[in-house]
């Protein structure tokens, strides 16, 4: 197992493979880092963000578009309150093009097939769908029993999607036109954060396959897009809370995330 330690501070809200670089990834906290050597050193690249952002809680990568990226960042206004924002970079990071993202936005990922389009997880709204980079949304919940979403997820097969709440996964198979609850195998969540559901990861060269981490549980995985998932890794210490996964798009390296730290080790 190896440890590696993210720079700067403020704690670490999300992780994110750069698409056809090995041992390139993206974290995020108050500050937009880079590595390209698997996390021995990190280089920020906030660049032209909004002046009184103090928050980068969410990376989405593009999986097909080499440099291509989006943050979800919160902003302060008035010193007060504050919005989300949703910044796309075609360049690394380089510049940034921000635009205001609807109120309870909780999570965005690209579509794989059309470069224009993002996806996002609205909580208490359920499904959104952007064709012009975030400018514009439309909203698309029919079979969603539940709004309160905070995972989407889009894989390399056309027109699949995962979208999940504190404990149920939902698959869309036509780009989020309609959606179906396939949560076999997964536990349900019996308090706040013990057996909720933390995060959703992808494997990049299947999208069949699907990790899941539930809080104090383990690591779910599907390999029939959630017809059924399957407990890999139990947690040994039920206040494990590791926040999110990666899988390397070209070595396939499961990576795990808690906070400042990640351990390493091949995909099962």
């Amino acid at each position: 197992m190896e440890h590696r330690e993210q720079g700067g501070s403020g704690g670490l809200f999300d992780i994110q493979p750069n698409a056809g670089e090995a041992g390139a990834f993206y974290a995020s906290g108050q500050t937009l880092f880079g590595t390209s050597n698997r996390g021995n050193t990190w280089t920020a690249s906030n660049h032209q963000f909004p002046e009184h952002y103090f928050l980068i809680h969410q990376i989405a990568v593009h999986p097909n578009v080499s440099g291509m990226v989006a943050v979800l960042v919160n902003s302060l206004v008035g010193g007060y309150s504050f919005i989300t924002q949703i910044g796309v970079s075609q360049d690394t990071g380089k510049n940034w093009v921000f635009h205001q993202a609807l109120s309870g936005t909780n999570s965005i990922s690209f579509s794989p097939t059309n470069t224009n389009t993002l996806y996002a997880a609205v909580t208490g709204k359920g499904f959104a769908k952007s064709l012009d980079l975030g400018n514009t949304w439309a909203y698309s919940n029919q079979g969603l029993s539940n709004l309160r979403v905070t995972n989407i997820v889009a894989v390399l097969k056309p027109n699949l999607l995962y979208l999940s709440n504190d404990s149920r996964i939902y698959v869309s198979e036509n780009d989020g036109i309609n959606w179906q609850n396939r949560s076999t195998g997964l536990p349900v969540a019996q308090r706040p954060q013990f057996g909720s559901l933390q995060s959703i990861t992808p494997d990049p060269a299947n999208g069949n396959i699907v990790y899941a981490i539930i809080g104090g549980k383990g690591i779910y995985k599907t390999t029939n897009a959630g017809k059924q998932w399957t407990l890999i890794q139990s947690f040994s210490d039920p206040q494990i809370y590791l926040s999110f996964l990666t899988v390397a798009p070209r070595t396939r390296e499961l990576s795990s995330w808690e906070d400042s730290t990640s351990t390493m080790q091949q995909a099962p």
